[in-house]
This record gives C-alpha cells, structure tokens and sequence, in this order.
C-alpha cells in the first residue's frame, strides 16, 4: 500500500517539466473551476521496459479511484485520496504545480480538459499521459467515485479504531529482551535484534521534521547531530539541540495524519500513529534534557498492518529510551528451560540438523590420525554462522578427558584469574560472563563420545555479543543426537595432541605408517619419528629427521649421524655412517664415511643393510640418467653392476689398462 501511494503521488503528480510553456499554450487558469475526473490513461512504454503488470494494472485503475478539484479563483488544485483532500500549491506561473518541493507543468486541452504528461516512470522507462475532464457536482461518475473514498475512509478508520482498542488492552508493562548500547544511548531491543543492535552512524544522510525541529544528518554533520540505528533501520535515535518549545507533541502527531483515529496510542511523551508523512505505522518517544537543552527523538517504523503484539513491543522499545522503562533483560537461567519453554518464552532454536551434519564432518576429520594426535589442543571452526552473525565463531575442542573433569578445569581456569564469572552452569554447559563487561558472554556446551570429550564454544566480537545467541546455542546443542565416532582404544588416547606434526607417509610398499614431530623451540628444532595406524612408535622421536623407504627408514640421530632401519624399526646398520643416500633408480644405498683426514670415503649398501661395497672408495659418479655409477679409488674408476631384486650383490669391474 506504501508503494502504491507512493506510485500515485510520483506518476500523478512528479511529473517531468516542460522546457518551456508554448506561446499559445492556454493559462491553466482558464480552465474551469469544479470537480475533474480521469477520462483516460495512456501508458507507452520504451521496447527495452518490462514495466510490471501489476504496477501497470493500477495505474490504468486510478481513473476509478481518484477524482480532483479546481478553482481558478484561489488557484487551489486538489486530488482526493479516502475521502481526504490534498492540496496541491502552484508556483509563480500558474502553470505549474509544486508538489514535493517541486514544480511540474499541466497542459490546458480546452476549459475543460486538462492533461498531465510523465516520461518518468521511476524505475522504467515510459511515458504515461492523465487527461482530465470537467465533470458536474451531481455527475454519476463523480459520485461513485466519492462514494468509494467514503468506503474506503470508513474502512481506513474502522481499522485504526480496531487497532487502537486492541492496543490498548495490550499488556506494555514489559517484553523479553535485551539492552543494546551505543556511546551515552542504551535501548532495550527486542530478542530478533541481537543480530541488528544499537549502533550510532558516521556515514549517510538522514533528514526529517520533528514539529519545527528539522533533522539534517550527514556526514559532514556530526557535531550537530547525533543519529543512531537498530533493527536493520526500522528504528532511529536522533540527538540534537534545539529550544523546548520548538516541538508540541500534539503539533507533531497532527502533521503526521489527518485523521485523528490515526493516534493508535498517545502518552505523555510518546504515541502510535499512523504517518502519511513517512508512509509507515510508527511509534515514536521524546526526552528533553533542560540542563543541555537537546531533544532525543525515538522512532520505530512498522507494517501499517502490523499485529497488536508487535505494536506493544515497538512502544515499549522507543520508550525505553527512559531508563525507568527498560525494565528486565533475558537472564542466563532461560538456558535451563526446556525447548518448548523455551520457544513460548523467547525465540526459535537455529536449525539443530545444519548443526549436527557440520558437527559430525568436522568431527570425522579430525578423529584421522594425522590431525587427532597432532597439536596442543586443537582447535577447529565450524563452518556456521548462526544468527547471520558474521562475527561469531564455533570452535570445536577435543580432550582426553571425562566430560566433568573438562568442564571442572575449565571452570577453575576461568575463577581463577577473574577473566570471567560464572552466568549459568549445568551438566553439559556453563556461561561464563566478563565481569567489567556485562555483555560479553562466552560459552561451553561439553558432548562426551568413549574417552573423548568435545567442547564446542561460541564466541563473538563484544560489540555484536548478546546473551539471546548463546542461550539459542546451548538449547539447539542438546537438540543433536549423541556422538559415537571415537574408535580409538582407551590406552593410547593419552596420546592424542602428543605432536607437533603427524603426517601418513605416502610410500605404496609400506603398510599404514605415519611421520611424527616434536618441536623443541620452534619449527627449525624438532625430533622426528615414526608411528603405526595404532599410534604405537615404530621410532621413537628422538631423530634430527627421518627418510622413508619402500622397505625402511634412514634416521639421523642428534650428532648428524645416518642409520638404517627396517619397517619394524629394527637396526639393519650395526654401526652409523656420517651419511646414508638412496640411490632410487638403481635401489641401493650410497653410504658416505670420512677418512682422518676429514675426506669422505664411499661405499655401498643394500636396502636391508649389507655392505655391498666397502666404504673405502674416495669419489662417487652417477650417470646423468642415474641408473649406473662408478667409484674412484687410488684414481682407478670402477664401474658397478648390480643383481638380484631387492640389490644383493654388487660387482665392481676393474678398470681396462
């Protein structure tokens, strides 16, 4: 209805000017004064406009809906709309009309036809033509168009009187919610808020009449004008300085309808009406401070058709703008309620099956070994974003322990060091709240699968934490089905968050093996091992780094020193070498010695550790496609040929004289 009236007015009326009225062009005031009525419309739209049917079809209807009058004498050019005429101003040359704080030109037919023509269409492109004709007083046509404004009118007031009556058997002693605040504003906003709070405004534009107060907000303007938004811009708080009696209320709610039965409520400061001014219902609320001489204007703008129980708690919001008003906050024992309690008290729960499906992916991620038995204790977010709170975060923390005893040190963690206190406690969650910032809330629910427990947290920025989310958080948890994913047994679940790094080790002849680190002091000084699918050490780790073999592993120890190890772990080396290099495309092992004299000395080993060549050779040549290699001794270059598969045997062929 908003945008239909708003259509009307812009299309009937916010038409395009002229550049210049024709020199023949007759004066509209050589029409006749009376009653006009709309003979026809025309609309002709551009070939690239999809104007809707629907905003088409009512613009062809007006002409059973609207009539206008004219009277040359005091050059006053009305249209009606439910029954209520609206005066239209003209401007210095009478053939224009002002409207909206614009001019805008009529064409003159004859004495009794009068023409309006738009190549506006808003949105789309069109031009759309009103012709007006002279009527009598007792025309039929005229009076059934009267006849329906006057059942529309009575129509408009039997539902404000219905309204009002049902508002005022409301109960406005208090409603559930929650205080937002902004710099020296607090509000109590209403639960579906939490998402939208209190915010004050650095950027935009706002403009408004408040009585003979005028609202001018920019961004250039902030020192004069305070402004402030909540519930995605249905409500604003503007501060500004003016004198007291510059704004009546009773002035005030005569210019936003005109029809009395448009009051909903009023009170001493505040009302209901309905506004023909901003197209919407509204509550509204003022306070005036004597001693800075500065005005706070509350507004709340809803559906005219906005239900009885919406009202209520629109006023109560603008009004709490007296801090006698606020009344009671949600309190954090509502988390103890059950989900049927709960939902009649306050809100619906976020969706529990989007929760359990994200809850039970991220869970069979990490219960892999590579991530469970990796880290300190480990964190992970879930991807949600509940209340469509960007801000937010779901963290999912697994520990070794017994669900009391994970919530029980937490607790004392937290009481010990006064970070936060304790809001509400049960056998699965608790609600910790920061003491020196009574809307900052954190909050653990606990879920327990064989020898695991999971915390799951939700936390949020300050600015955008309300008590309502972790109360929907808590209920819509215990709505999820118990978790049985844990397949560890319980003695090596002591192990997990044990290292720093576990990585499988992606070799295609070995068997489920994986690549553990333990850092020292930073990622550069780590120990390295080797573990099994059942996280049973193959190698314990002590090692500087470790490199797996198809059939084992080559281990350098703290003192740089190279050994040879089976997939069991077995030493295959009885003695360590100052380095041990496999050679893939031949399938041995190059191992390096150094002479007294510091010089290295090279020989060969097999996979399973035997000395296939002696480590006393004094240089190593590799091929250039690194499938053969020569050794160098007492400058005699020996070519090598291998045999068996794995290498067992390696002969040296001497060198030709």
């Amino acid at each position: 209805m908003n945008f239909i009236k708003f259509w009307l007015t812009s299309l009937l009326f916010l038409v395009t000017p002229f550049a210049g009225a024709n020199e023949s062009q007759h004066l509209i005031t050589q029409a006749q004064s009376g009653y006009y009525i709309i003979e026809n419309v025309d609309i002709k739209k551009g070939e690239d406009t999809d104007l809707p049917k629907s905003i088409e079809q009512f613009i062809l209807q007006t002409k059973d809906t609207h009539y206008f009058h004219w009277n040359k004498d005091s050059t006053q050019f009305i249209y009606y709309e439910n029954n209520l005429d609206n005066e239209i101003i003209f401007g210095e040359d009478n053939n224009l009309i002002n409207f909206g704080d614009k001019d805008y030109q009529l064409s003159l037919i004859d004495d009794k036809t009068l023409e309006v023509n738009s190549n506006d269409c808003l949105w789309w492109q069109c031009s759309i033509t009103f012709r007006l004709i002279h009527v009598a007083e007792d025309s039929p046509q005229l009076k059934t168009l009267q006849d329906y404004q006057t059942a529309q009118h009575q129509k408009i007031v039997a539902r404000y009187l219905k309204q009002k009556q049902d508002l005022a058997n409301a109960d406005l002693s208090d409603f559930v919610g929650f205080y937002s605040t902004s710099g020296a504003v607090t509000l109590k906003l209403p639960l579906y808020g939490s998402d939208s709070p209190l915010e004050r405004r650095t950027t935009g534009v706002y403009y408004r009449w408040f009585d003979d107060v005028l609202v001018r907000f920019s961004s250039e303007e902030q020192d004069s004008v305070r402004f402030y938004q909540a519930l995605d811009y249905k409500l604003t708080v503007t501060k500004i300085q003016a004198d007291k009696n510059r704004f009546d209320l009773e002035r005030y709610l005569a210019q936003q309808n005109r029809l009395p039965e448009a009051v909903l409520l009023k009170s001493e400061f505040g009302a209901v009406y309905h506004s023909t001014t901003v197209s919407s219902l509204e509550a509204f609320y003022y306070q005036y401070n004597e001693k800075k001489q500065e005005f706070t204007f509350v507004t709340y703008s809803l559906p005219s058709n906005s239900l009885t129980g919406d009202l209520a708690v629109a006023y109560m919001t603008v009004r709490s703008i007296d801090p006698k008003y606020l009344g009671e906050q949600i309190d954090a024992s509502a988390a103890g309620l059950s989900r049927t309690e709960f939902e009649d008290e306050y809100t619906s729960l976020y969706d529990a099956k989007e929760f359990e499906n994200e809850l039970y992916r991220v869970l069979q991620k990490e219960l892999e070994v590579t991530r469970l038995f990796r880290g300190s204790v480990f964190r992970n977010n879930l991807d949600i974003s509940l209340n469509n709170n960007f801000y937010n975060k779901n963290e999912l923390y697994i520990f070794a322990n017994t669900l009391e005893k994970q919530m029980a040190d937490d607790t004392l963690k937290y009481s010990l060091n006064d970070e936060y206190h304790v809001a509400y406690q049960d056998e699965n969650s608790v609600i910790f709240v920061e003491p020196d910032f009574q809307d900052n809330y954190l909050t653990y629910f606990y879920m327990y699968d064989n020898g695991l427990t999971y915390r799951l947290s939700y936390v949020t920025d300050p600015k955008h934490d309300y008590l309502i989310n972790h109360l929907k958080f808590i209920q819509t948890l215990r709505q999820i089905k118990p978790i049985h994913l844990n397949q560890y047994p319980q003695d090596i679940l002591n192990l997990i968050h044990s290292y720093s790094e576990v990585r499988l080790i992606e070799q295609p002849a070995q068997p489920v093996r994986y690549k553990v680190s333990i850092t020292i002091k930073d990622m550069f000084d780590r120990y390295y091992g080797i573990i099994d699918e059942n996280i049973q050490n193959i190698l314990p780790a002590i090692y500087q780094d470790i490199i797996p073999l198809d059939t084992g592993y080559i281990a350098i120890d703290e003192h740089k020193h190279y050994q040879l190890f089976d997939l069991q772990g077995k030493a295959l080396t009885d003695k360590t070498y100052h380095k041990l290099t496999y050679l893939s495309h031949t399938g041995v092992i190059l191992a390096e010695q150094q002479n007294k004299y510091g010089y290295p000395l090279f020989g060969i080993l097999s996979v399973t550790g035997q000395e296939l060549v002696p480590v006393e050779y004094t240089q190593f040549i590799l091929s250039y496609d690194e499938k053969s290699f020569a050794l160098v001794k007492d400058k005699q270059r020996y070519s090598v040929t291998l045999k068996g598969s794995p290498v067992n045997e390696a002969i040296l062929h001497q060198p030709t004289p």
